[in-house]
């Protein structure tokens, strides 16, 4: 990242995402020995946080990855 944290990545196919999909990367970020990102990348055109996990569309968050 830009940043220099690390990004947790989660990846689904959904078309709308919620709290409930993004729960197992928000506890896992919880766990993580490093400042970091948790991220869920997706179809939903929102891009938006819930609770401590950023969701983008894929092609968004790739931008956001490789500053294009």
């Amino acid at each position: 990242m830009p940043d220099g944290k690390e990004i947790l990545v989660e990846i689904k196919s959904s078309n709308e995402t919620n709290k409930e999909q993004s729960r197992i990367l928000e506890k896992f970020k919880k766990n993580w020995d490093r400042p970091c990102d948790a991220q869920l990348w997706s179809n939903d055109l929102k891009n938006r946080k819930i609770g401590e996990v950023y969701h983008y569309h894929w092609q968004t968050a790739l931008k956001k990855l490789f500053l294009i």
